[in-house]
């Protein structure tokens, strides 16, 4: 399921409707996917509450449940921008495509996981933001606009401290 199709299904759902009678200030910040065998059909699917900083998050697969609410990370909370979808004109697959091609033109590296998260960034505006998980202890992340699908930036970062 594409993430128009997952969040529309989320706010026609009666878990999300109850949920969004009690919350109405609450609005749309992220949209998170991963890609492996047990997740790959699964969308998580984030709110933030302006009034308490915390952020609930739906999952949305064969069923909807919602999880605990979430505190945002301190850094964070000036910067939880609201997700508009309607400006969202590159899906998920197509930014994939186009995130793997930056991961094979530009590092040489073995992949054993991935995910990717829409969002709102400060400074790049909205964005899908793809990670990708190497066996060489490094992550590689690419920003893809969401709507005009070029890359924003692209970087790798060692997950072993040189302290």
């Amino acid at each position: 399921m594409h993430i128009h199709q997952a969040i529309e299904l989320l706010e026609e759902s009666t878990e999300f409707t109850s949920w969004k009678k009690e919350h109405a200030d609450a609005y749309l910040v992220h949209s998170f996917k991963m890609f492996d065998e047990i997740s790959k059909n699964i969308w998580q699917i984030g709110y933030f509450n302006p009034g308490s900083h915390l952020i609930t998050v739906f999952v949305v697969g064969e069923e909807i449940h919602r999880n605990p609410d979430a505190q945002v990370f301190k850094e964070q909370e000036k910067l939880v921008n609201p997700l508009h979808v309607d400006l969202v004109k590159i899906n998920e697959e197509d930014a994939m495509t186009i995130a793997n091609d930056v991961l094979k033109e530009n590092y040489r590296a073995q992949v054993f996981k991935s995910f990717m998260i829409l969002q709102n960034l400060e400074e790049h505006g909205q964005v899908w933001n793809v990670t990708f998980v190497t066996q060489q202890f490094k992550t590689i992340n690419v920003k893809i606009d969401a709507n005009a699908g070029t890359v924003v930036v692209h970087k790798e970062i060692s997950l072993i401290s040189k302290e």
